[in-house]
């Protein structure tokens, strides 16, 4: 909503004899990214993860380098990479994205991988 604020002052101050205002506004998609909390050195298994999750995860690595994840039970799409860097899009609310972030690091605990086997 403070985007649209500021989007409507730069408006008005380019254009004087004009006046713009916010009628409405609505959230329509946050976007959060974060780290996996993985060993130092080590990443995130997604070739394997991707075997045992496939029904709700794409992952086609000559295509894109990163699964993407997609769970009825979350209002969150995530996208997870070797790095362990994870980024949740779709969301509306800031709830969205904390319930998204505890889910995936919950459910990817099995999949770290260590500096050694990475």
């Amino acid at each position: 909503m403070w985007a649209s604020y500021c989007i409507v002052k730069m408006l008005n101050e380019a254009s004087p004899s004009l006046n713009f205002r916010v009628r409405t506004c609505s959230v329509q998609n946050m976007v959060a990214h974060g780290t996996l909390p993985v060993p130092e050195g080590g990443g995130l298994d997604i070739q394997r993860f991707y075997q045992c999750h496939s029904t709700e995860s794409t992952y086609q690595k000559r295509m894109f380098p990163g699964l993407i994840y997609r769970s009825r039970s979350l209002k969150v799409v995530i996208l997870m990479f070797c790095s362990a860097r994870v980024v949740l899009t779709g969301a509306k609310t800031e709830d969205d994205i904390v319930k998204g972030w505890d889910f995936i690091v919950n459910l990817t605990k099995d999949f770290y991988t260590s500096k050694n086997s990475t």
